[in-house]
């Protein structure tokens, strides 16, 4: 849907109906530099194939959620060695 899709400006997030759209294997986020997404594009990060629309709030639900991650395991390396 060619309205959906709002144009990026270079460096900017390119979004689909209120969406971005998220490599699945590196997280990278496509902001619309190299044209519209496409089926079958590769990610430029990593080449991965796997693209999903994500809302800005899933975005931060998962950045929250490895922050999180992240902190409990080095807690568990630490209280070991207290």
């Amino acid at each position: 849907n060619p309205a959906a899709a709002a144009k990026a400006a270079r460096g900017e997030p390119y979004y689909v109906d209120g969406k971005l759209w998220v490599c699945q294997g590196c997280g990278y986020v496509y902001d619309g530099s190299k044209g519209a997404w496409a089926e079958g594009k590769r990610c430029p990060a990593c080449g991965e194939r796997r693209f999903a629309l994500k809302s800005p709030q899933e975005l931060q639900t998962a950045i929250y959620a490895l922050a999180a991650s992240v902190a409990l395991i080095g807690l568990l390396f630490i209280i070991p060695r207290l």
